[in-house]
């Protein structure tokens, strides 16, 4: 029967003498890697994990006084800090909104391009052709005059003329995309089930925090720069319910593969697609996730999800002279590599106030200023 256990192995560092003249010395040794791993024994294939590695070196204090004396001593501060510490990666978000995020990415029927969306979105572009005539009439420079004017034209851009080119840049990755995706469904129809793996989050964060280095004997202490990086990624298992759902011949399936990965089918994910502004929703939650996950065109289900992290954390230290004692550099490096078990009964969309990007507050800034200047002219008018 499976059973938690838990491995480690170790080297020392060093070992240096503090000798104080009244007759006492303390000698110290640290570890200079440490690793232990947290599982469960036997067939350990989507139970839960946890690794945590150290290495560190350098911190190394010499120096003479009548009052104390070191010789190679390594600081107090590497031999004694914790070893065994589990780092994540910064900001992560819930188990929710990476549980629904690793649905939408991996789920059979999520589609690729969004085709669909952009053949209704081109009933505009005979407005867009019209006002781009009219920006040449009028003038660039008295176009780009009044606040209106230069919102305006930005949106324009940002949703009408940017959109366009992406997707005639993208036309060159279609046959790639349906012939992975016709790839991957003869293979889920042959074997009834498949695993996928995708990234979920990313992040990297700096701060600095004061540190003791040493304070028996001689005091040294600065501010750190702590570094914390890494990435959350997930896997799943898709099981279909009924394999002879899927076409039976190629022709048929290669169909099937082109309407899911180009998005030639209208569904949800579409419909929320042309909704206004939706993607401004989208900021402040995973709504888009949460309808691509449950917008399906394969009968199938998932099994066996889980979420991985796995996470840095680097604290170098320069040279550091006090007085007649010197600490050479230190550094010292934590990883972690955890798996576990999310929940996933009951998945509900999440909301959040996030920080918004530079490119985010410009078309935010740019909806205020056509807003506000059409409430102008509607009040200078009389209108309103």
């Amino acid at each position: 029967m499976p059973a938690p256990r838990t491995r480690s192995k170790f080297t020392y560092g060093p070992t240096g003498s503090r000798i104080y003249f009244g007759g006492q010395t303390w000698q110290t040794e640290y570890y200079d890697s440490f690793n232990v791993c947290r599982d469960t024994s036997g067939k350990v294939r989507h139970q839960p994990l946890e690794i945590n590695s150290f290495e560190g070196g350098g911190g190394i204090i010499n120096g003479s006084t009548e009052y104390a004396s070191f010789d190679n001593y390594p600081c107090d501060y590497l031999a004694f800090t914790s070893k065994d510490r589990v780092i994540s990666t910064p900001n992560r978000p819930s188990d929710s909104e990476l549980v629904v995020k690793l649905l939408a990415k991996t789920n059979p029927s999520t589609p690729q391009f969004g085709v669909a969306t952009s053949l209704a979105e081109l009933k505009d572009f005979p407005g867009m052709i019209r006002d781009l005539g009219n920006i040449y009439n009028s003038g660039i420079l008295k176009q780009f005059s009044s606040i209106k004017g230069t919102s305006s034209a930005y949106l324009q851009w940002k949703f009408g003329w940017e959109p366009i080119i992406r997707d005639l840049l993208n036309v060159t990755k279609f046959h790639d995309a349906v012939h992975r995706r016709f790839n991957r469904l003869k293979n889920l129809k042959k074997s009834g089930r498949e695993t996928m793996r995708r990234v979920l989050w990313k992040q990297r964060d700096t701060h600095q925090q004061y540190m003791v280095y040493q304070s028996l004997g001689v005091y040294i202490d600065d501010m750190s720069n702590i570094n914390t990086y890494g990435k959350v990624s997930g896997y799943v298992d898709w099981v279909l319910d009924n394999p002879d759902a899927l076409p039976s011949t190629n022709p048929e399936l290669m169909f099937l593969a082109s309407n899911i990965a180009l998005g030639l089918r209208p569904g949800l994910t579409t419909m929320w697609n042309l909704l206004p502004w939706s993607f401004i929703i989208d900021w402040f939650s995973n709504l888009s996730d949460y309808i691509t996950m449950a917008d399906g065109q394969i009968d199938c289900h998932f099994e066996n999800l889980r979420l991985m992290d796995n996470a840095h954390q680097v604290i170098a230290v320069p040279q550091k002279k006090v007085g007649p004692y010197e600490m050479s550099l230190m550094w010292l490096h934590w990883e972690s590599k955890t798996r576990w078990i999310p929940k996933t009964d009951h998945l509900l969309p999440t909301f959040k106030l996030p920080v918004l990007s530079p490119g985010q507050l410009s078309i935010v800034g740019a909806l205020i200023g056509a807003r506000r200047s059409e409430r102008y002219r509607l009040t200078s008018s009389g209108l309103l």
